[in-house]
C-alpha cells in the first residue's frame, strides 16, 4: 500500500501510511504535503489539522521519525495540530522512547 493523502471539507489533511514508514518512503511522504496544489489550498487557512494515520504501519525506522520532524518544520508557520493516530504498540513505543509524544498529539 502506498501513502495516500486527503484534504476534507473541514480542512483536515489526513495522510495514511503503508506497511513500512522508512527511508524508501521519503519522497512519497513529502509529496503528500509539499505540493503546489495543497499549499495553495492551505495557505489561506488559519486552523489546520494534519492527521498521520498509522493503521496499516507495522515498521518505522529513524527516517520515518525524520520525516515527521520535516513535516512539522514545513508547516511551522501555520502551527498545525499534528496528530499521530492508530499506532500499534511497537510504533507507540518508538514514539515514546524518542519523546515524540511530547512533540505530537498521539491518539
Amino acid at each position: 500500500m502506498s501513502i495516500k493523502s486527503r484534504l476534507n471539507c473541514e480542512n483536515d489533511l489526513t495522510i495514511t501510511l503503508g506497511k513500512n514508514f522508512d527511508f524508501n518512503n521519503i519522497e512519497e511522504f513529502r509529496g503528500t504535503y509539499d505540493n503546489s496544489e495543497l499549499n495553495e489550498k492551505m495557505s489561506s487557512l488559519s486552523d489546520i489539522t494534519i492527521k498521520i494515520d498509522f493503521r496499516h504501519t507495522q515498521n518505522m525506522d529513524s527516517a520515518g521519525l525524520g520525516m515527521l520532524i520535516h513535516l512539522k518544520k514545513f508547516w511551522i508557520e501555520k502551527n498545525p495540530d499534528i496528530q499521530l493516530s492508530n499506532t500499534n504498540p511497537l510504533i507507540r513505543k518508538i514514539l515514546n522512547i524518542t519523546h515524540f509524544d511530547q512533540k505530537f498529539h498521539i491518539t
